[in-house]
């Protein structure tokens, strides 16, 4: 019985500090568990400087909270920089970015100081503050002119011109004044007042050139704040020649021996000097036929052309480069005689494939040229030859790698760690199988004795140019060309043919008509004397 009323005298307390619980709930406002809502960060560009001067700051303010930050309000420690910010609604995060300001003594302080606030949550709570810092520190002055120049062509013909241009870059962290470009050639001088940090000035000069000039500028500037003394750079001297024009031609064959009715694939080089050239055409000089023609090559540059020969009796290869050059004169060259001995002998195609890193070790994270060799050591070209990586999948396939000497490819790889390429090469066998051939791996290292990584596109890389022209498609449209031909002359035989049945037709009705007319008057006097 005791139990029974310790149990009821329990359920009563409980039913009573409930309805107490819901009452004051009721009647006072949920209060958020924490007044600071936000999540600042500030960071400032650049972080140093030499002097008192103007950067960049970039606030980022992020609110996970479920309540909005009112009336944001941002201000230096010092008092001078304040503004209001808006508003950064729940759930959102609002980026600001300014211009400001740094003084001697922030500079020496190391730190950039602010403070963030926004209204209470609350309703008549005082307002929620954050203090936000960024670090600055103070470098030291270093002065640094990066000084270049390019030409347009390093070899003209004379009475010509070229185009020189010169780029200055303020590569240090004080101004630049009083900038003064010289060159000898041509008497150029350029001159800019002021360069800031990373700044750049662009000067350019044409000269007309009649015999051999040498290039050889100088760039003097003054860095004030470090010295009242001028400095200087130059460049190395650079050359360029007056050259006659000229054309040149090489031819390369995929095989030394072949059968009669096999096929012998080459590749033709073809270039450049001295001028520009146009309609340039490529001719077989044994067989008079033209490979490709209405090219263009710019002096400097070199073009490649595939072509195809079955074999004959006669195993003699040449071709013939002609073009107009600049001064509208006709100009030839040929390549070397190039030679396919006829044999019945077995053939056969073996590769073999070997790569190379040209900076095996580099100083950062970057870009590292590897060189691939792929030598056939048969006596016929390998066809479909395809060159894969194992991390990187297919890189090229070759569409035949002739025999003799190596076919070299050249690529570039993002290293960003230590890391070991290996490369391999498919092909069909001569017994119709796949061949896989594996070369030993390249390993590329990142470490304080490197090198520094490639550049994206080297010199050569940008200058060259490459055509692959198939005389077989050629010899395809000049077919179908020949096919149209044919049929028109076709049609207009048909319709000659029909004009003159039609009019011999004719003719022989009209003389028809006129023997009946002189029967017709033989038979009236006859007529006339019966009546």
């Amino acid at each position: 019985m005791k139990a029974a009323l310790k149990l009821i005298f329990l359920v009563m307390a409980c039913a009573l500090l409930g309805a107490q619980g819901i009452a004051i709930s009721e009647s006072e406002p949920t209060v958020p568990p924490l007044r600071h809502i936000l999540d600042i960060s500030l960071s400032v560009s650049p972080d140093e400087l030499v002097e008192s001067g103007d950067v960049t700051l970039t606030f980022t303010i992020r609110n996970n909270s479920e309540y909005d930050a009112d009336n944001l309000y941002m201000a230096s420690v010092d008092g001078h920089h304040s503004e209001s910010l808006g508003q950064v609604a729940a759930g959102t995060t609002q980026t600001y970015t300014r211009a400001y300001s740094v003084s001697d003594d922030e500079l020496d302080s190391g730190r950039l100081s602010f403070t963030i606030s926004h209204d209470d949550i609350v309703s008549g709570g005082e307002p929620v503050d954050y203090s936000v810092e960024a670090l600055i520190s103070r470098a030291e002055a270093a002065p640094g002119l990066e000084f270049t120049r390019h030409v347009s062509t390093h070899s003209v013909t004379a009475g010509a011109s070229v185009l020189i241009t010169y780029r200055v870059r303020n590569s240090g962290n004080v101004p630049l004044t009083r900038i003064r470009v010289t060159d000898s050639l041509g008497s150029f001088t350029g001159q800019v007042d002021i360069l800031e940090p990373g700044e750049t000035k662009t000067f350019s000069s044409r000269i007309t050139v009649n015999s051999d000039v040498t290039s050889k500028p100088t760039a003097s500037y003054y860095a004030e704040s470090v010295t009242d003394d001028e400095l200087n750079t130059a460049l190395d001297e650079l050359s360029i020649d007056v050259v006659e024009p000229a054309l040149s031609a090489g031819l390369t064959l995929d095989r030394q021996s072949a059968n009669v009715g096999d096929t012998v694939n080459g590749v033709i080089t073809i270039g450049a000097s001295g001028a520009d050239f146009t309609d340039v055409a490529v001719i077989d000089d044994i067989y008079n036929t033209i490979i490709a023609d209405t090219l263009e090559l710019r002096a400097g540059e070199t073009l490649t052309v595939t072509c195809s020969w079955p074999v004959r009796g006669i195993s003699d290869y040449r071709v013939r480069v002609e073009g107009v050059d600049a001064t509208g004169e006709r100009r030839q060259a040929y390549s070397d005689t190039s030679g396919v001995a006829l044999t019945g002998e077995f053939s056969y195609s073996e590769l073999s494939v070997e790569a190379n890193a040209q900076t095996p070790e580099l100083i950062r994270a970057g870009k590292a040229r590897i060189m691939i060799a792929i030598t056939n050591s048969g006596n016929v070209a390998a066809r479909d030859v395809k060159l894969s990586e194992a991390k990187l999948g297919e890189i090229r396939t070759f569409e035949f790698v002739p025999a003799g000497e190596p076919t070299v490819k050249s690529i570039l790889v993002d290293v960003n760690e230590d890391t070991e390429y290996l490369f391999s090469i498919e092909y069909t066998g001569d017994d119709g199988e796949t061949v896989a051939v594996e070369c030993a791996p390249v390993s590329i290292m990142i470490t304080d004795g490197g090198a520094e990584p490639a550049a994206e596109l080297d010199d050569a890389d940008r200058d060259r140019k490459t055509y692959e022209i198939n005389v077989n498609t050629v010899f395809f449209w000049m077919m179908g060309a020949g096919g149209v031909v044919l049929l028109v002359l076709i049609v207009m035989l048909i319709v000659s043919h029909d004009r003159s049945r039609r009019e011999r037709k004719l003719r022989m009705q009209l003389g028809m008509d006129r023997r009946r007319d002189v029967k017709a008057k033989k038979q009236r006097p006859a007529r006339k004397s019966e009546r």
